[in-house]
């Protein structure tokens, strides 16, 4: 798809798509709900390396790095 590469969305651009007092970091629920996608499917994703870097293991949550997460996703899909 020759425009998705023309598509790049700039760490500033993706600080911008929130309100101020949207969290940075979000719960698996929490992204689920952003994406509109299912909890398996987020779990699959990261369990294929295809989130790789917008997320930390924090104990037994994972927390995903929101500005980092939607740059990723626009800019290189999943």
């Amino acid at each position: 798809m020759a425009d998705r590469e023309k598509l790049k969305l700039t760490k500033e651009e993706a600080q911008n798509l929130f309100d101020p007092g949207t969290p940075k970091l979000l719960s698996i629920e929490e992204v689920a709900t952003l994406l509109r996608i299912s909890k398996s499917t987020l779990y699959s994703w990261r369990s294929q390396g295809r989130l790789r870097g917008c997320s930390q293991k924090l104990g037994k949550r994972v927390l995903y790095l929101r500005d980092r997460l939607i740059t990723k996703l626009i800019n290189e899909g999943v």
